[in-house]
């Protein structure tokens, strides 16, 4: 194969895009009862504090549901992918999970008019 041929293969942000997607849908479906809780811990915590980031929601797993803190896995990047529901407050934090080795979090917000629904239906 020629050199400008794998670079094609290996370069192209809409194959990447959507392996990305394809890859989490995957994971996600393995995964589904533990990611669903994930997701409703990461609801209430973002009622609770404004903010919140995957850290926060597997620490919750851990501490209160007596989860390995590796029960999400891959499906992790799931956990704030309805965009109806999430909005990423242009902030990053380190993790602080030692096999995480420190990589990039995104802090995730409620979307106003996913607070505003929630608050009618309670």
């Amino acid at each position: 194969m020629s050199t400008t041929r794998q670079l094609e293969l290996t370069w192209n942000p809409e194959t990447a895009t959507e392996d990305r997607e394809i890859g989490q849908r995957k994971a996600a479906d393995r995964n589904r009862e533990t990611l669903e809780l994930a997701r409703q811990v990461a609801f209430e915590l973002a009622q609770q504090n404004g903010e919140v980031n995957a850290d926060d929601v597997v620490w919750q797993l851990v501490k209160h549901h007596g989860m390995d803190v590796h029960c999400l896995g891959n499906a992790a990047g799931s956990l704030f992918s309805k965009k109806s529901v999430w909005e990423w407050t242009g902030k990053f934090h380190r993790s602080k999970r030692t096999h995480a080795r420190g990589n990039m979090l995104r802090i995730w917000r409620l979307k106003r008019k996913t607070q505003n629904q929630h608050e009618r239906q309670s």
